[in-house]
Formats: C-alpha cells, sequence, structure tokens
C-alpha cells in the first residue's frame, strides 16, 4: 500500500540582512543625550527579524525585535558620540555592523547687537544691525530677530551684519535677536535700542531781540528752536541762505 503525498517547504537565506540608521533624521549635532534612532533595514529572503546595539562595537544590547525607531540615550559630556546597529533576519543570520557618529553640544551660544554701530538716533526706518556671536561648541548657525520681544521672524542664516526696516511711528526702536548653533541650542535673547526721529526740528531766529533796523554790524542772534523727537543738537548760519558756516 502506498500512502499520499505529503510535503512541507523552508526558505533557504544564505544572505544576511542590509541596513542604515540615522540619527533624530540625519542629524550630526545634537543638543540632548537622548535621541531617536531612525532604522532601514531589508532582506531579500526570509526578511529582518531582529536588531540589536551597541556603544563601542563590542558590548551589545539584547536583542530586540526590528523596528523603524529606537530611543537611544548617549552618555553626559559633551563631544563625539557613537551607536552602532546590527540587523537579523528570520533565517538567524546578521548584517554588518553599521554606526554613526553625531556631535553632543550642550553649550549655548552668546552674542550681541548693535544698532547702526551702537547709535543712539537714526533719522531712517532702514538700519544696519551688527552682530557677534560665539559658540565653543558646534558652531554658530542661525538666528531670529524680534520688534516686540514676543513675535519672532523665521530663522535665518548667522551673519555678522544685516539691514531691516524698523516699525513705522517715530519713537523707542527695540531690535531683539536670539542665535542658533548647529546643535539647536539657543542663546538668551539679546536686544539694542535706538531712538527713530524722521521730523526736522523747527525754529526761528531774530536779530538783537527782534529789531527791524541796526547801526553796528555786530548783532545778537536770538534762537528760538524745538525738537519733540531727538531733541536739539547743533545749528549753523548763512548770510545768503547757500553758503552756510
Amino acid at each position: 500500500n502506498v500512502s499520499e503525498t505529503y510535503s512541507t517547504s523552508i526558505i533557504l537565506d544564505t544572505r544576511g540582512p542590509k541596513g542604515k540608521m540615522t540619527v533624530n533624521g540625519g542629524e550630526k549635532y545634537i543638543h540632548e543625550t537622548t535621541v531617536t534612532l531612525n532604522l532601514s533595514a531589508m532582506d531579500d529572503g526570509s526578511g529582518v527579524g531582529k536588531m540589536c546595539f551597541s556603544s563601542d562595537g563590542t558590548f551589545w544590547t539584547e536583542v530586540e525585535d526590528y523596528a523603524e525607531t529606537k530611543e537611544w540615550t548617549f552618555p553626559s559630556g559633551d563631544g563625539y558620540k557613537k551607536v552602532y546597529v546590527k540587523f537579523q533576519d528570520k533565517s538567524g543570520r546578521w548584517s554588518v555592523v553599521s554606526g554613526v557618529r553625531v556631535s553632543l553640544d550642550t553649550q549655548i551660544p552668546t552674542g550681541s547687537i548693535k544698532i547702526n554701530a551702537g547709535a543712539a538716533y537714526t533719522s531712517f526706518s532702514k538700519v544696519k544691525l551688527n552682530f557677534t556671536g560665539s559658540d565653543k561648541g558646534s558652531g554658530m548657525s542661525g538666528m531670529s530677530f524680534s520688534f516686540d520681544g514676543t513675535n519672532w521672524e523665521p530663522l535665518v542664516r548667522f551673519v555678522s551684519s544685516k539691514s531691516v526696516v524698523l516699525p513705522a511711528g517715530d519713537g523707542v526702536k527695540t531690535v531683539y535677536v536670539k542665535f542658533y548653533d548647529k546643535a539647536g541650542n539657543a542663546s538668551p535673547v539679546y536686544s539694542d535700542t535706538i531712538i527713530m526721529d524722521t521730523l526736522p526740528p523747527t525754529g526761528t531766529v531774530e536779530v538783537n531781540g527782534g529789531a527791524r533796523f541796526i547801526n553796528q554790524p555786530d548783532v545778537t542772534l536770538n534762537l528760538n528752536a524745538v525738537d519733540e523727537g531727538s531733541g536739539l543738537s547743533k545749528m549753523r548760519f548763512s548770510s545768503n541762505g547757500t553758503t552756510w558756516t
């Protein structure tokens, strides 16, 4: 007597999986020790099944199920940090070890801002901002401005100077700035003020207290002037309205 035909199958997989890893979506600088590892692995045979990690390439974490993300905490202390990963397929084969290096920078940048090189007054709404910036870790990256300290302009690349237009209306104007380093650390808020005065002063001049006739060429000029903005500062004179002292 002959039985029915029976069978079973198995997948032969002689190649290990391949994969890669990034930190926080590809960042090279970080400002916190806890990060997100972004994982991508594939296997043409049995499929990716497990993974494990190491901070030195020698001692490894316990094997765990494959996932596309994992929370990881680096040791404290600024400087370069490394993390390694290897993937295992469902047949038990391991991938080649791959790793990534990032720089931990927890130091905030510092800087300063001056409007028109520190001038006290301006007669124009367009002014030049001068900046200094320093960062001992990852380096300066960007900055953001505000004219009220609450609403901030989009982040722009760090530069040493930049022209901006002050809000309309004469009076005291303040420009605020925050600096950012490549790791994402933000500086304290720095600011500078300037008085915008776009209206000219007004005034009058009299000779000898308002005299119409004089009998000597040497006279006393009586001057009266006001300015509601920056205040009066200087004066000059002319005998013909064209050439001035």
